[in-house]
């Protein structure tokens, strides 16, 4: 039971039991593995951490073949790419979002810099590309940590910009160009996912609602699909893209509901084969 003190309207404060809350379950945080890559016959590198915001996050290096600890790396980031000699991570996380990217020494594991740009990254000849979000004008806080920008006075040039874009720049902090995502994705413009294609010379990125091809070198756009679904999919939320020469998936969520997952041509940019979560999930599942 729980006292509890009244005060109604007209009447003193008087004092009451009630029965008290019976706590029945709760949200436990729970570790999920987020990123992986094999390092050579003995390790492989590992990314993972809580579901909260509050969670431990990190990148570990595994040895075979019993995956234990072998080392941590100096950098509370759950998601990385690498391309050696170098390791990004994503940095740790600022009111509650991740807003910053951290450069590591694949060899050594010593960190080189951290940058004022988020996750989805990708790693280029000499720097990399990484994303800026937009800052709303609701919204009292900044950006990124202000303690990051003094450093990078071309990077801090652009988010001073509040608008969502995707930035190629040197290890240096030199911009070689930025692409505005609303460009291609005015509705709902939220980096989600970037993937190289087999030739190159360009990337696939995915926002919540749109996809869309761009030149590593210069950053134009060689084309973009868009979708504005509505039923069956009242909101779709990509996270994921993968290509080969011929073809470009994309696949991701839908407001906790269906999720779809569309196969499309990348000469025609028509959709080759659609399908959606309802679909696998009347299914059998195998225990």
């Amino acid at each position: 039971t729980v006292e509890m003190s009244e005060t109604p309207v007209s009447s003193p404060t008087s004092r009451r039991t009630r029965p008290g809350t019976v706590l029945l379950g709760k949200d436990q945080p729970f570790d999920q593995f987020t990123d992986l890559a094999i390092l050579d016959d003995e390790r492989m590198l590992v990314a993972g951490g809580g579901s909260f915001i509050s969670s431990l996050r990190g990148v570990h290096v595994r040895r075979w073949p019993d995956l234990q600890v072998e080392s941590s790396l100096p950098v509370a980031g759950d998601r990385f790419d690498r391309r050696a000699p170098w390791l990004l991570v994503s940095g740790p996380l600022w009111q509650g979002r991740q807003q910053s990217t951290v450069a590591l020494d694949l060899a050594s594991g010593q960190v080189r810099a951290e940058y004022p740009l988020s996750s989805p990254f990708l790693l280029t000849e000499g720097g990399f590309i990484a994303g800026t979000r937009e800052h709303h004008a609701w919204e009292t806080h900044p950006a990124v940590d202000p303690a990051l920008l003094p450093a990078w006075p071309e990077l801090a040039a652009l988010i001073g910009t509040a608008r969502p874009l995707l930035v190629s720049c040197t290890w240096e902090g030199r911009v070689r160009w930025s692409l505005d995502v609303a460009s291609f994705a005015p509705a709902f413009p939220v980096l989600k996912a970037l993937a190289r294609t087999p030739e190159g010379d360009a990337f696939f990125v995915a926002t919540e609602r749109s996809l869309a091809e761009v030149e590593f070198a210069t950053g134009r756009v060689r084309w973009h699909q868009g979708w504005n679904d509505s039923t069956p999919v009242p909101f779709l939320a990509h996270a994921a893209v993968a290509c080969d020469p011929a073809r470009v998936a994309v696949g991701g969520s839908s407001d906790g509901q269906v999720a779809p997952l569309r196969v499309l041509d990348r000469a025609t940019h028509s959709t080759r084969s659609e399908k959606h979560t309802s679909e696998l999930q009347s299914r059998p599942h195998i225990s």
